[in-house]
């Protein structure tokens, strides 16, 4: 049932392995650099936990590991695309994507911005792939309405990044027993 004020429908009582879920783990820690956040790889990897703790098979993209995928824009972009198929492809599916990183703003030149600013994830290599904009995110995180997704975001200026009003319109869901 859901929530009267939120209208979020909470699933309780769920235990490992009877809900799907995928989460997807991002850290940007520019070791080395002026930018360096020595922080991000420790909260990362106490949230990997806690998803692998709760039932979650989890991707970590991090800069602070050369052997593991690297947060590269391009990869960033590749892999949420990638979880938000899966999420679309059956309904009841959970995902939770996690970006511990730089956040900034940038000029809208879309004109969707009442502010005038896009909110921007600065992945590793921002210097040569740049900024990673909400209205990047927008085209990427689309899948049906019979599954859901958190996205949490610890940088500066996340609080509109992922808001719900700047994600586009879900696709029309596939029948499902859980109330939209």
């Amino acid at each position: 049932m859901a929530d009267p004020e939120t209208q979020w429908s909470w699933v309780g009582g769920v235990t490992k392995g009877s809900t799907e879920r995928r989460g997807l783990c991002i850290c940007c820690s520019y070791p080395g650099t002026e930018f360096a956040l020595p922080g991000t790889p420790p909260d990362q990897a106490a949230l990997q936990k806690v998803l692998i703790d709760n039932g979650y098979a989890v991707t970590l993209l991090t800069d602070a590991d050369s052997s593991k995928i690297q947060p590269t824009k391009d990869n960033i972009v590749r892999y949420m695309a990638d979880l938000c198929a899966w999420l679309d492809a059956a309904p009841g599916r959970q995902g939770w994507i996690s970006y511990s990183g730089h956040g900034t703003q940038q000029v809208d030149t879309s004109g969707d911005e009442t502010d005038g600013k896009d909110e921007a994830m600065v992945p590793t290599n921002f210097m040569t792939d740049g900024l990673l904009t909400d209205d990047e995110l927008r085209k990427t995180l689309v899948f049906g309405k019979g599954s859901a997704l958190m996205v949490f975001m610890d940088c500066c200026h996340s609080g509109a990044a992922a808001a719900e009003d700047a994600l586009p319109e879900r696709k029309p869901s596939k029948p499902s027993a859980r109330p939209t």
